[in-house]
């Protein structure tokens, strides 16, 4: 399924390259016709500078095209890489939820309580001891 979703990015963003080299190159065809317009107007040949504005016109035209097919593809390339991240998310959030079940099973409350009271027992009897050795009298021992 992962690698679908990839191969599906890899070609949306293949096809965006692709519409980048288009609209560099009718950027340069753009500044190719207006400079082949002026040449003509030197020239006097108004008919072919009217032309090349004409060519020039229909490559902005396309440009522009090309710029809104750009958008819309950007726009989704995101939006795919947003839902993918949010899907990994979900599925991280799901495995640490898994986790962290199986490990509340392995562990019962009636098992901490057991290990609390334990622990308690335990450090009551070493104040007793601790007492008893703070209490002890050495004139005692020798008696």
């Amino acid at each position: 399924k992962q690698s679908k979703v990839d191969e599906i990015l890899l070609d949306n963003k293949l096809q965006r390259d692709k519409l980048n080299k288009y609209k560099s190159s009718l950027d340069r065809l753009i500044a190719l016709n207006l400079d082949l317009a002026k040449n003509a107007l030197k020239m006097n040949d108004v008919t072919q500078a009217k032309k090349f504005i004409q060519i020039k016109n229909q490559n902005i035209h396309k440009q522009e095209e090309i710029e809104k097919q750009l958008a819309s593809l950007t726009g989704l390339i995101s939006s795919i890489e947003t839902q993918v991240a949010q899907q990994r998310l979900v599925e991280q959030l799901e495995k640490g939820n898994k986790l962290l079940t199986g490990l509340h099973k392995e562990m019962s409350i009636s098992q901490v309580h057991n290990i609390v009271d334990n622990l308690s027992d335990q450090i009551e009897y070493q104040n007793e001891i601790s007492n008893l050795i703070i209490t002890h009298d050495p004139d005692l021992d020798q008696e």
